[in-house]
């Protein structure tokens, strides 16, 4: 079983990042997702959820490469 992260929209769950074989690996990727989701326009503490890679999100394709946040 495989994972991504989604984050909550209003038009539903976003895939933000996944290939993930844990969700130890995925939880270590939160914190900087969260601070790259944040807007210095508005508090907004963005809502993210560790699903099964099946799970359908309202996007087709990741928003962030897991090898890209270090």
């Amino acid at each position: 079983m495989r994972y991504k992260i989604q984050s909550r929209t209003i038009f539903g769950w976003m895939d933000v990042m996944g290939c993930f074989d844990t969700i130890q690996e995925a939880q270590e990727k939160i914190p900087k997702i969260q601070s790259k989701l944040e807007s210095p326009f508005y508090q907004m503490s963005s809502i993210l959820r560790i699903v099964d890679e099946e799970e359908h999100g309202i996007n087709n394709y990741f928003i962030y490469n897991k090898d890209d946040l270090y």
